[in-house]
This record gives C-alpha cells, structure tokens and sequence, in this order.
C-alpha cells in the first residue's frame, strides 16, 4: 500500500493543478486583480504549495537510499523554485514611479496605492519612442534619466525594453509613457532573495534534466537501449482537396505590366514591402484565395485600382457565412455592387450598426465585420489611402511614406508635389489610353527613381525585392502542409497493413516503403527549412514573433526530430509527416496571419529565439507521444497483439525525458525574459499557468514506481493522449480564449 506522504505529495499537486488551471478560465470573467485577491495572491494558495513541498520532502528524504543522484538534484530543484517563490512572496516589494520631464521624484507607489520613498532621486531628462526605419511602428521606448544617490552623486541610465537599469537595489523597468510624449511611468521592483534561489532552483532543474539523459545507468539511457524496431498505425481522415472556377476577369494589367507595378515600394504593414505583398494580401482578403480567375494578386490589384467600373461586377467578395448569405440574398461569391441597391445605399449599413452598438463577438456580427472590412479595402485602395508609396525624409533624417490624398509637408520642393500629385494620373492614362507601353514602364521607373531619391536608408535593396517576390509566389507551407497530410494517411494506412500482414515477405517492401517515407521528409523538411530562413531574411529577424510562425518551426522541429529518431522509431516519419501537416494546416486557419510584421518591442530580445524554440521542440517531442499513444492503442487492437503496448510506452518515455528538459528550460527563459521586461519572473499569466500544468501533468508518468496507475501500459497510453490537451491549451487556448500578456504568441 502507498505509504501516506506520498498519497498526500501526490494528491496535494494534483489538486493545485486542478486549482490554477480552474483560476486561468475563472480569470476571463472576474478580470485579473480579483482572481489575484480570491487565488493567487491568498494564505490558502500559498498553504497549498506549503503542503506540496513539505510533503515532498518527507518522500525525497524516505526514498533518498534508492533513488539515482540525478533524480535526487531534480526534486531538490523543484522544492528550491517553491522556496524561492515564497522569499519573493514574502519580502519582495514592487510599485511604479511617475516622472515628468526635469521635475525630480524621490517617491514610488506601490501595490496597494501608497506612495512611500526612494532612496534616490530619479530625474526624467527625455522620453522617447525609437521606429523601425521608415514606418510608424514602435521597435522601442527609452526613457533618458538622471539617478542622484544619497552621497551625492548622479548617474545618468537609460531604460528601455529589454533593457533595465539598477540602483540600490531596485530594478526599474520601462512599463508606460505619457500621451504628450514628456512623461515616463517606470515599475520598480527589489527581490533581493527570491531572484536568487528561484534562479539556482530552475538553473539546477536544467542540469538534472541533462544529468538524467546522460547518465549511464539511468531510466532514459535503459529505456533508449531497450528500444527496438517496430510498426505504429493511426488512421486519420483523408484530406480534402477543392478547387473554385471562376469566370474570366475582367480587364487588367498584363502580367508584365503587374509585375513590373508589383515591383515598386511601399509602407504596408508598418514595414517597407513591395506592392505584390500587398497585392497578395487584398487578394487573399477578398477571396480566400492568392489569385482569381487566372490572374495573378498584382493583376487583381491592379484591375480594381485601374478598371474598377468593370471589376465592380466581378464576383469575388467571399461570404462565408451562410446565414449572412441567406439575410442578403446573395452568393458565396459576391460582386462589388451587390452590396449597393438600386440608390446605392450600403445594403450592410444597417447591419454595420447593429454590430457597432452590440458588439461583433457574436458569429453573424463577426461575418458582417468580415464582409465589411473586404468592401472598406477596396474603397481605401479608390480613394489611394493603401498607397503609400511616396518616400519623405526630413531635415532630421526620418523618414515617413505619404499616399497620392497626404498632405504633403511644406517643406517639400515642388517637384515633390509635382511627382506625388501628377504620377498616379500619368499611369492611368498610360493604362488606360490603350497604346501606352513605353509611357506606362518609363513612369513606372520614374517612380521608383523618386523613391530611390527620397527614401534615404529606408529602401530594400533589389534581392530583397526578388527575395520577397519568391516568397510571395510560392507558398511553400501551403504546400507542405497538403502534401504531407495525404502522404502521412498514405504511410499509416500502408503501416496497417505491415500489421495485419506481419510475414516474412512483407520484410523487404517494408523497407522500401520506410525508405521512401525517409526521403520524403528529408525534402519535406528541406523545403520547410529553406522558406522559413526565406523569411527570415526578408523580415531580418528570426521568425518566432507571432502564432503563424511558431507553427512552422514546431512543424520543422517535429520533421528534423523525426530525422534523428528514425533509428530508433521506424515509423517516426509517419508521425512527422502527419503532425507537420497539421500544425501547417492550423497555421492557415484564420486566426494565424502569415503577414510578416515588425517585432513589438517587448519581442525584441535576444531571448526571443532561445525561449520559443525550446518550448516548440518540447511541445513537438510531446505531440510525438501524443500520436504515438493513439498508434499503440490502435495496433494493438489491430494485431490483437498486447505486446505493442509496451513497446510504444517505451517511446513515449524515451521522448517525455528531453520534452520536459526542454519545457522546464522554455519556462526559465521566458522568467528571466519576463523578469527583465515586466519587473516579475513570475507573474500566473494563463501561459506561465498552463505551461506549469503541462511540465506537471506530464512529470506524473515518469513516477510509476509511486503512482501504480502508470504502470499499465493502456491506462498510460489513455493518460498521454488526455495529457495532450494542456499542450493545446497552453498554445491555443491561452491565445484565443484566456488571452493574458501572451495572447500576441
């Protein structure tokens, strides 16, 4: 029988799981302080981790005689995070100082609303917001100030993002600013003895996890050497593939005359991009689609910004909502003028309003925000609000790009103005005026002489341009993500049939197939590799920024695991090629957006890369057990063989020791990041929450020797497949339904 401690250690963590995970979803409706002064911030709270911790010192300290030193550092590290959280909870102190430019403050305010001193007086010498070149997007805010120190003596700092200064003890951290550009609000925070330990705890954790996977004589190093060849099978839905014929469009651009338009420059998305960046977008906005009736996006861009009399007619606006067909009386595809009656009144006006006064949360007032926002981008591109394509820099070196309706600042000379206000007509009238060709491209090329003349440091260079230009034409994901669903279907359907037909003969096809499965995610995963550092360069940063790219580097982790296990899990490829072309396929769903955007600054740190790529690969290493519980259950009801079982819970415990070091270094990182930019390492956002759970929900398993549930290999199975669903949450369903300061992840 299970001596009490460990029914009590066991018992105790699993109702906090319970308990924090209950508070992230509870948070969503009573608001962030509240669940603070109801949960978090309660005696009861902290009792409950009291508990957790005493009691799992009472079982480290019993089983200390049989358990490998390794595992020993591992609990100890955990029980120093708890210590280390408590010295935080107990003798930390944090607030927010307020400083106006030249007026010195020596008085902070802290949590609770009570102003208290400063052992120094801090001084505001400027506050500034920093741009990325060319646009108005913000890539940092920096406040300039002067630090005068008891003894006498002044210190000038600069705080920015990511970027803190220390005085006496004291962090401060840029937290906000004043409207009028002249004021700055910095947190302060002192954790002297918390910080220190929760640190050496999670640094500590690290180094067991290693030590684990290192060790000679250990589980993992047992479990990997006991690993032998073997056939897995999961049955998916075949996937779907549909194409849309439409009419043939009406008049536009040559391809040559397009591309050549698509070529000139312009702000889009608060970065400088190529027209047929934004041509690809309005055209995918309009009709879910990259092109239309044959015609490429700069084609389309240009129909409806050169033609739009006979574009009006072309139906293309996609309505994907029924009941908002059904209410209009219109098509899937509908026409620009469909949505004016016969005095041309806005038919979606009335409805417009509705959403306006009620809210558009609910699904037919999310429709007719959709439908809308399609038909306010053509009108935007009509009135020439989208094209801003005209480069102005100043007497101070910043450059801002104006539209052909700007107003043009009265500094410009006027052959500016005359380029701004006489280009647009002159194009047109080439286009237009039938015989045109040599007029059209030399204005074409004077534009982008003009901007070559004024745009100073701000334009992209030719490769750029054809670097962009590739990426744009082909959707390498998009792809991918169909090509590898249907050959993973193909691959698990053939493995089924390894299964049921497990002969001598079957010996040498097997291979074959195994072997070409293996070529296959080597070029898969070498087309994944080439888009994503295809990206990287036209972004000039590392692509973790946002939900679209985290989904292809967790698919390219899961395809280049797949390549270095595939010695050990022979049908790991099918595994990969399944879940790649998943997590692609999610990061097409309309909640990602693919648009390359500028970091926002609190993203701009050099943790960024370290934090999302080990938490991806831990998150791919644990899809892998995920699907692999599914296949075990599966073959064995297939082959009626209870011998697989086993076999794949060795997998799945091979892959949970490097999952779980990953995931508990992820979590350091992104505390030292959050400890950096927000002043807290830990601070029960819903994705600090739920990626705790995860770490906890899935340590479990690795403690059959005390939870005697783990020990069947089916209830294993069923548990790791359950487990999964905190992985989901912890990425989707903080993102989209908990939001928190993750929600931009």
């Amino acid at each position: 029988m299970k001596p009490l401690a460990e029914k009590i250690a066991f018992g105790s963590l699993t109702a906090v799981i319970a308990v924090i995970g209950t508070a992230t979803v509870i948070e969503t409706g009573i608001g962030t302080e509240r669940i603070f002064a109801t949960v978090y911030g309660t005696v009861w709270f902290s009792l409950m981790w009291g508990v957790v911790a005493v009691a799992s010192v009472y079982v480290l300290k019993r089983r200390l005689r049989f358990m490998r030193p390794a595992s020993v550092t591992l609990h100890v590290a955990f029980i120093m995070i708890l210590a280390g959280a408590l010295l935080t909870r107990i003798s930390s102190e944090s607030g927010i100082l307020h400083l106006r430019e030249g007026e010195p403050t020596a008085v902070y305010t802290d949590e609770n609303g009570t102003r208290r001193p400063l052992s120094f007086t801090a001084v505001l010498k400027k506050f500034s917001t920093e741009y990325y070149p060319g646009t108005e997007a913000p890539s940092d805010y920096i406040s300039q100030i002067a630090i005068t120190t008891p003894n006498g003596k002044t210190e000038n700092k600069k705080i920015s993002m990511n970027n803190i200064a220390t005085v006496g003890g004291w962090r401060l951290y840029q937290s906000s600013f004043d409207e009028d550009g002249r004021g700055s609000w910095l947190a302060l925070n002192r954790d002297i003895y918390g910080i220190p330990v929760t640190y050496a705890g999670y640094i500590m954790l690290f180094v067991s996890f290693i030590w684990m996977l290192a060790e000679p004589r250990g589980t993992f190093r047992r479990i990997s050497s006991r690993l032998v060849r073997r056939t897995a099978v999961i049955l998916l839905p075949a996937l779907m593939f549909s194409s849309t014929e439409a009419d043939a469009a009406p008049t536009t651009l040559s391809q040559k005359q397009a591309s050549a338009f698509g070529k000139v420059q312009l702000l889009f998305n608060d970065r400088i991009a190529p027209i047929q960046t934004l041509a690809v977008d309005f055209t995918h906005k309009l009709t879910g689609q990259s092109s239309h009736a044959g015609y490429t996006a700069e084609q389309v861009f240009a129909g409806w910004l050169f033609y739009p009399e006979e574009w009006q007619y072309e139906p293309m606006i996609k309505i994907k909502s029924r009941a908002l067909r059904r209410e209009l009386g219109l098509r899937e595809y509908a026409a620009f003028i469909d949505f004016f009656d016969s005095d041309r009144k806005y038919i979606l006006e009335p409805y417009c309003r509705k959403m306006y006064l009620f809210g558009s949360d609910i699904p037919f007032g999310k429709a007719v925000r959709e439908v809308d926002e399609k038909i306010q981008l053509i009108i935007m591109l009509q009135q020439g609000t989208l094209l801003s394509v005209f480069p102005y820099t100043d007497t101070t070196g910043r450059t801002v790009w104006l539209t052909p309706v700007s107003d043009i600042p009265s500094s410009a000379s006027d052959e500016y103005r005359k380029v701004v206000k006489g280009i647009f007509p002159l194009i047109y009238s080439s286009v237009r005026g039938g015989d045109g060709q040599t007029e059209y491209f030399d204005a074409i090329e004077g534009l982008i002489r003009f901007q070559k003349a004024n745009a100073g440091t701000t334009l992209l260079s030719d490769i750029k341009i054809a670097a962009e230009q590739i990426y744009n034409n082909y959707p390498f994901a998009t792809y991918i993500y169909r090509i590898n669903l249907l050959v993973g279907i193909m691959a698990f359907l053939a493995s089924l049939l390894f299964i049921s037909r497990n002969t001598r003969g079957n010996a040498i096809l097997k291979k074959r197939v195994q072997t070409a499965i293996s070529v296959f995610t080597v070029v898969s995963f070498t087309i994944l590799t080439a888009g994503i550092l295809l990206r990287a360069y036209i972004s000039a940063r590392l692509p973790f920024g946002n939900g679209y790219e985290t989904m292809l580097l967790l698919s390219w982790i899961i395809l280049l695991f797949a390549l270095l296990l595939k010695n050990k899990i022979p049908w790991i490829n099918s595994f990969a090629l399944l879940l790649s072309g998943f997590f692609l396929l999610i990061s097409h769903l309309n909640r990602m957006n693919p648009q390359i955007t500028p970091l926002m600054p609190v993203l701009s740190s050099p943790l960024l890369s370290l934090h999302v790529a080990t938490v991806m690969a831990s998150y791919a290493l644990l899809s892998f057990t995920f699907i692999n519980s599914i296949a075990a259950l599966l073959s064995a009801k297939i082959a009626s063989d209870s011998g697989t079982l086993k076999k794949h819970a060795l997998i799945s415990r091979f892959l949970l020791y490097p999952a779980l070091a990953l995931l508990s270094v992820g979590i350091f990182t992104g505390a030292v990041w959050a400890n950096v930019s927000w002043g807290a390492y830990w601070s029960w956002d819903p994705k600090e929450v739920w990626a705790l759970i995860t770490l906890l929900v899935y340590a479990l398993p690795l403690h059959k020797g005390q939870i005697p549930f783990f020990r069947k290999e089916k209830q294993f199975h069923i548990y790791m497949i359950i487990a999964f669903t905190t992985v989901l949450m912890t990425y989707f369903g903080v993102n989209y339904i908990l939001g928190g300061m993750h929600s931009y992840a």
